[in-house]
């Protein structure tokens, strides 16, 4: 574990590339691609290059656990899929500082349950992706805004102290039995 930490950034390092950097790189692992809506995120990322929005899409896949969390580092962004949510590659993503682009067709009702709003940029359609991707690259606070707004989630729900607190607390019995 100690490896592993040891490759994160400090959280919300300075995820700020914006506007007249040459490229905003955004990683994506596609291991389940027609899920993940990969090839809608290339021509995505293909289009804005053309109205001279430079993002360079990072493919994440057949790399150690290790190389993967190196590359996501070198990222200003992370796209995880349009119909499953921000899995585990978008929660990577998120506790190292990284705006992630997720569909939340199936989750939103889930955040709500839980006291959240959806946590990360949504897109749940090729049009959506490329606005999103547009806004991110090219709007610093925006860009800034939504990765702390999914870092503090990230931090909230899946941190390891705070998810033992409450499954310490699911199982301590109310009346004191």
């Amino acid at each position: 574990r100690d490896a592993v930490v040891g490759l994160l950034p400090e959280p919300l390092r300075a995820v700020t590339r914006r506007v007249g950097d040459e490229v905003f790189r955004v990683a994506h692992s596609p291991s389940k691609r027609e899920l993940k809506g990969t090839e809608a995120f290339l021509d995505a990322c293909a289009d804005l290059d053309r109205e001279g929005i430079r993002i360079e899409p990072v493919l994440i896949e057949g790399q150690s656990f290790a190389d993967s969390l190196r590359a996501k580092a070198k990222c200003d962004a992370a796209f995880d899929s349009f119909w499953l949510g921000m899995q585990c590659s978008g929660l990577e993503a998120a506790a190292m500082g990284l705006p992630v682009i997720a569909g939340d067709a199936d989750q939103r009702e889930g955040y709500q349950r839980m006291g959240h709003e959806t946590p990360y940029t949504v897109a749940n359609t090729p049009v959506e992706l490329k606005d999103a991707l547009r806004r991110l690259a090219t709007e610093s606070a925006y860009c800034t805004s939504e990765a702390a707004r999914v870092h503090a989630f990230v931090a909230d729900v899946h941190d390891e102290a705070r998810v033992a607190l409450r499954d310490t607390a699911l199982t301590v019995p109310v009346d004191g039995d």
